[in-house]
């Protein structure tokens, strides 16, 4: 329950340590800096969560009343200590629609003005605060100072979060419809993996251009930050994974270098290929059966065994090759099948791994290995485990 103070309480921060400023009243809004021992601060605004009492102070943070001796003096501003995540920088926003200007980043907040359609404001603060992205900016015409819901950006993210849920289920064969993809294989890996990373969280949501959003995640762990991107076009809104699968159309402002850097989600045309072989390679490390015809002129058998899928996933070098010309008689052949039917074949004088599909269809992957280096690392292991059909 929010109570909007009448008379403005001034505290001293008490204890021994830093007291944590959040972006909102609770334990779950980031902390977006400290207030040492000493500190006095001015509270405006008083909300239970938690159980606990949360002061809104000056500025716009948060903090634990528990932590705060006060008593009601007059007020004064608030240093806080922030963290350098915070945003700093000012920017222009043109207002769609008659909005609320809030006391506080909280539609429990005071009303303080409201700001017209087609009427400018600088921003100088953003904070993304639970499920909702608000920033702190001045109004030109009107003069109020405050905080405003940009609830546009709010629909970019959860049409996002629409797309996370969906990726999640068995089935996203709907979803997919409305997505841009580089390549199938970057359609591939997305259906497989993404949603989006195991373990980092949305933390915040920036506009780049009048259709194009970013989503920022960040990891608690290592405090990296990657991004993703919701755009509209045609009258619709389109997730893309990283930024390098951002349209030109919708490209406008947008700095690729700066959102491509060591972020997670971008892999390479060449890595999805290879990824897409891998998955194709693998249901024959357990299969059903496994033939040698060994005629004996190279000697296979002193290698350790190394099994295939040791082979298979130890290389990020595979890709899908034409069908090779004939390297002449080979020495050893591996057979290996796979439960749907399909078999797969590696002879020492070639390079490829030749699979036929149950359906008749051939296809061919090439690594970095040789044919003699591919048979050599997996016919002792091939061998412990042969066995023909009918046996």
């Amino acid at each position: 329950m929010a109570n909007t103070l009448d008379t403005v309480i001034t505290g001293t921060v008490s204890g021994p340590d830093n007291v944590n400023v959040r972006s909102g009243p609770g334990t779950l809004h980031r902390t977006m800096g400290y207030l040492e021992p000493g500190t006095e601060v001015s509270i405006f605004e008083v909300v239970t969560s938690d159980n606990l009492e949360w002061g809104r102070i000056s500025g716009s943070g948060w903090v634990c009343m528990r932590y705060i001796e006060h008593g009601d003096v007059a007020s004064q501003d608030t240093e806080i200590t922030y963290n350098s995540a915070s945003n700093a920088s000012t920017e222009s926003y043109t207002f769609s629609q008659e909005t609320n200007v809030y006391s506080s980043p909280s539609e429990q907040g005071r009303i303080i003005g409201q700001a017209a359609a087609g009427e400018v404001g600088t921003i100088t603060r953003r904070e993304f605060i639970g499920n909702g992205s608000w920033a702190y900016l001045t109004c030109q015409s009107s003069g109020f100072q405050g905080w405003v819901h940009l609830t546009e950006e709010d629909e970019a993210l959860n049409y996002f979060r629409e797309y996370v849920d969906a990726y999640s289920q068995p089935e996203p064969d709907e979803v997919e419809k409305h997505l841009y993809f580089s390549s199938e294989y970057a359609r591939e890996f997305f259906r497989d993996n993404y949603c989006p990373i195991t373990g980092w969280y949305p933390s915040g949501i920036f506009r780049v251009n009048n259709n194009l959003w970013g989503i920022q995640f960040s990891d608690p762990a290592s405090g990296r930050m990657v991004y993703s991107f919701v755009g509209r076009m045609d009258e619709r809104l389109y997730v893309f994974q990283n930024v390098r699968q951002v349209p030109e159309a919708l490209s406008e402002n947008l700095d690729v270098a700066q959102y491509e850097e060591e972020n997670a989600m971008y892999l390479s045309d060449e890595y999805m290929e290879c990824y897409s072989v891998i998955k194709q390679l693998l249901p024959f490390a357990n299969p059903t059966y496994v033939t040698v015809e060994d005629k004996g002129t190279k000697d296979y058998s002193t290698a350790s065994p190394c099994p295939i899928e040791d082979v298979i996933c130890g290389t990020d070098t595979w890709r899908v090759v034409p069908e090779p010309r004939s390297y002449g008689s080979p020495s050893c052949i591996i057979t290996l099948a796979a439960r749907d039917g399909s078999v797969a074949t590696i002879c020492d004088s070639s390079p490829v791994i030749a699979v036929s599909s149950a359906e008749g269809t051939q296809q061919w992957f090439q690594g970095y290995l040789t044919g003699e280096e591919l048979v050599g690392m997996i016919y002792s292991w091939a061998k412990e485990i042969e066995w023909a059909p009918g046996e």
